[in-house]
């Protein structure tokens, strides 16, 4: 995971309308107003190079998806805003198992918490809120995951009650990080990588 700042990512010209036209429709029609983040995908792909902010694959299996960090089922009032938009690959986004192991992973609508830690109900309260997703939109979060040479997935520090492990661990297994065919890419990457050292 890379780091990747959408804060100067330019929306649609008519982006702020869109979002003004989806809001006043009321919260109960946020599935009726796709159109809001489906017109900053290009965007948001150029931000990232074409490639999955959570995997950093470049999906050739399908175009890919918006994905909102907060989900639009729990943050209503978060479903418009740009700075929730992140682009991702299917397997990163949506629930989906892996054949080859079984093992099932993929954000889906989830969004963990760290105990105790209350629920943001609107845009002031986000930074009391403590996620335990990793976000690559936070220039701090990308630092919490590692890669071994079997191109493996994990947290970059020790220690079980760290916290940044402990986010690192949940969102290996939410974002699907070590899905077979994705480890497998990392490995032959990192093999290539050491013969043109």
């Amino acid at each position: 995971m890379r780091f990747i700042d959408i804060a100067f990512m330019t929306p649609p010209d008519n982006f702020g309308e869109m979002v003004a036209r989806a809001e006043a429709d009321g919260e109960d029609n946020i599935g009726n107003h796709s159109d809001v983040w489906r017109c900053c995908k290009e965007s948001l792909k150029q931000a990232s190079f074409d490639k999955c902010f959570y995997c950093e694959m470049k999906d050739i299996r399908s175009d890919g998806t918006v994905d909102h960090y907060r989900p639009k089922s729990k943050y209503k009032w978060s479903a418009f805003r740009i700075n929730n938009f992140r682009f991702a690959c299917t397997f990163c986004n949506s629930r989906r198992t892996d054949r080859k192991t079984g093992e099932v992973g993929g954000k889906g609508a989830g969004f963990p918490l760290f105990d105790g830690c209350q629920r943001a109900t609107c845009p002031g309260e986000i930074c009391n809120e403590l996620p335990l997703l990793l976000d690559p939109c936070n220039a701090a979060d990308p630092d919490a995951l590692d890669y071994r040479t079997d191109g493996a997935a994990v947290p970059a520090s020790d220690g079980d009650a760290n916290p940044q492990r402990v986010r690192a661990v949940t969102s290996i297994e939410a974002y699907h990080l070590n899905h077979s065919e994705l480890q497998e890419a990392r490995r032959r990457a990192a093999i290539e990588i050491g013969e043109n050292q």
